[in-house]
């Protein structure tokens, strides 16, 4: 990412490139509350969550294998 389009995102809050983050900021997705890279999950999807989804085990016993969605995508 070159620093003139990090500055931008920085200034606009947006992600421009798509790559879930804003201006090289880490947790851009979880500061702003938006969804960046589509997948879904605002800040990314934990670990737990990803090993349940992966074994179709639920290891933390609350009745959802994975996690719900934190966004859905919407269609036109």
């Amino acid at each position: 990412m070159s620093f003139i389009e990090s500055a931008i995102e920085k200034k606009s809050g947006l992600d421009l490139n798509h790559d879930g983050f804003v201006g090289s900021e880490k947790n851009a997705e979880k500061q702003y509350g938006v969804d960046f890279n589509g997948d879904g999950y605002i800040g990314g999807e934990g670990i737990e969550s990803k090993i349940e989804r992966a074994t179709h085990v639920d290891l933390n016993n609350d009745g959802i294998i994975s996690r719900p969605l934190d966004t859905y995508p919407t269609t036109y």
